[in-house]
C-alpha cells in the first residue's frame, strides 16, 4: 500500500461521524515513525515483538513500500494509542492490514464534550445517539486484550444504564487506569465491579453526586486514587473505601463534600502523597465544626492543602515529610479563632519538611500568631521556600516574620511579586513581576 498524498473522502455508517469524515493525508511514515521511536518503549510489552523483527531492516527498505505497515501489530497499535479513539478507529479503512488493529489499541478515551455548542451549552439527540452508538460498537467489537486506560466524559442522563454497561466492559477488560468524568442530574450508583477490580492500579473519579459505595470492597492493586467533585455519605462507608486500598500511594481528594462526614481516619502505611482541596463552608450560621480527618501516613513524603480549614485536620507523626504545600484565603478576613487555631495546628504538622510552598493570604495569619496560644515551630530542616503572589506590604512583613524561624533556608522563591516601599527604617525590599 502506497500512502495517499491527495484528499479521500469516507463515510463510517457504523461509527461516530457527523456525515462525510474527510482525511488530508500528507503523511510520510518513515518520518512519523522516527519521531515516535525517539519515545521508550515499553520493554515488557515490546520485547517479543522486537525479537522477532528486523526492526532496522524494516526502516531502510526502499521507499518505494509500505514500511510502516510492515511492523508488528503491538507496535503499530502502541502508535494508534497516541491518537484519540475515534481517530485510531478511523485507520480501519486505510487497508486490510490495518482494518483491525484499532481493536487492540490499549488505551480507549470518549469524551461528548464536541457534541455541545461552544456557545449555548446544548447537546442534539442526534449526535448525542451517535455518541452512545459509537461506544458501545467500540466495545464491542474490540478483541481480548486488556485495556491500559479507559477515560470516560459524558453525560449520565442520556441512559445510565449504558453507561453503567460501558464501565463494566473495561473491568471485564482487566483495565488498569480507570478515569471517569460524569454529569449527573439524577441520584446514581457506579458499578460495584469497580471496586473490586483486582486490575485496577489508577481510579480517577469526578462525579457530582453522592457516592454510593457497595458493602464489599477490594482494591488490592490500586495505588492512586483521585476523588473529585462527589459528596460522601457517611462515615462507615467511606471508611471503607479507604481501608481497603493496601497499596495506595496516592491519595486526592478535590472539591469533595464532606458534611454528612463526622471523623475520618486515613492511615494508610503506603501512602506517599496526599492532596486536599477542600471547598468553602457554606453553612448559614458558621456554626458548622466540619469532620474531623485523621491523617496517619508514616511514609507520606508530599502533604498538599488548598482550603479554608472547615474540617479539623489532625496529623500524626509525619517526620518522613519532605515537601508541604499550603493555601489557606481568606483566613485574615474570617477572623475565624478555631480557624487560626487549626491553622497553627497545620504548620506544626509540617515543620519537619525540606521544601514549602506558600501563597501570600497564607503568610498573612502569621502576623497574628502572638495573639494566639501556640506559636510558630522553628523549621530546622527547612531549605526551600517558595512564594507566589508576594502582593502588599502585610505579606511583606509576614515573610519578614516568617523568616526568623526557618535557621537553614538556602533557596527562596517568590514567582510573581510587586514593587514595595521600605517597611520602617530595617528592611527594603525590592521584588519585581
Amino acid at each position: 500500500m502506497v500512502f495517499p498524498r491527495f484528499p479521500i473522502c469516507f463515510f463510517l455508517s457504523d461509527f461516530w461521524a457527523w456525515g462525510a469524515c474527510r482525511l488530508d493525508f500528507k503523511f510520510q511514515p518513515l518520518k512519523f515513525l522516527r519521531m515516535l521511536m525517539m519515545k521508550k518503549f515499553r520493554k515488557d510489552q515490546m520485547k517479543n515483538c522486537f525479537e522477532q523483527q528486523d526492526f532496522s531492516s524494516v526502516v531502510q527498505v526502499d521507499g518505494k513500500n509500505d514500511r510502516i505497515s510492515n511492523l508488528p501489530d503491538c507496535v503499530l497499535q502502541y502508535i494508534l494509542s497516541f491518537l484519540t479513539t475515534k481517530e485510531a478507529v478511523a485507520t480501519g479503512v486505510l487497508s486490510r492490514r490495518w482494518k483491525h488493529l484499532w481493536t487492540g489499541v490499549p488505551i480507549l478515551d470518549f469524551d461528548d464534550s464536541l457534541l455541545y455548542s461552544s456557545q449555548l451549552n446544548l447537546w442534539y439527540p442526534l449526535e448525542v445517539s451517535l455518541f452512545m452508538n459509537f461506544v458501545e460498537r467500540v466495545l464491542l467489537l474490540r478483541d481480548a486484550s486488556r485495556i491500559e486506560r479507559f477515560r470516560l466524559s459524558c453525560r449520565v442522563c442520556f441512559s445510565p444504564s449504558r453507561v453503567h454497561a460501558w464501565i463494566s466492559a473495561a473491568v471485564r477488560h482487566k483495565v488498569e487506569e480507570l478515569d471517569l468524568c460524569l454529569f449527573v442530574d439524577d441520584p446514581f450508583s457506579l458499578p460495584h465491579c469497580i471496586l473490586n477490580c483486582g486490575s485496577l492500579t489508577v481510579l480517577k473519579l469526578e462525579m457530582n453526586c453522592v457516592l454510593q459505595l457497595p458493602c464489599s470492597i477490594s482494591l488490592p492493586g490500586l495505588k492512586i486514587m483521585h476523588l473529585g467533585l462527589v459528596t460522601f455519605s457517611d462515615d462507615k462507608s467511606t471508611q471503607r473505601l479507604l481501608s481497603c486500598c493496601p497499596l495506595l500511594e496516592e491519595l486526592a481528594v478535590l472539591d469533595c463534600e464532606w458534611m454528612n462526614l463526622r471523623c475520618i481516619s486515613i492511615s494508610i502505611t503506603s501512602l506517599k502523597r496526599l492532596i486536599i482541596d477542600e471547598l468553602p463552608d457554606f453553612d448559614s450560621n458558621g456554626n458548622s465544626q466540619g469532620c474531623q480527618i485523621k491523617i496517619d501516613a508514616r511514609n507520606l513524603l508530599l502533604l498538599k492543602y488548598s482550603g479554608y480549614l472547615t474540617n479539623e485536620m489532625h496529623i500524626c507523626d509525619v517526620s518522613s515529610l519532605v515537601k508541604a504545600s499550603l493555601n489557606i484565603p481568606m483566613l485574615c478576613q474570617t477572623g475565624n479563632q478555631i480557624q487560626f487555631s487549626r491553622f497553627l495546628n497545620l504548620v506544626h504538622s509540617v515543620k519537619h519538611v525540606r521544601s514549602l510552598s506558600l501563597t501570600n493570604l497564607t503568610l498573612e495569619p502569621l502576623l497574628l500568631v502572638e495573639k494566639m496560644p501556640n506559636h510558630l515551630p522553628d523549621f530546622h530542616e527547612l531549605a526551600n521556600l517558595e512564594l507566589s503572589r508576594l502582593l502588599g506590604f502585610q505579606a511583606v512583613g509576614a515573610l519578614i516574620k516568617f523568616l526568623e524561624f526557618l535557621p537553614k533556608l538556602e533557596y527562596l522563591n517568590i514567582s510573581k511579586a510587586m514593587l514595595c516601599k521600605p517597611i520602617g527604617l530595617q528592611f527594603h525590599f525590592l521584588f519585581f513581576i
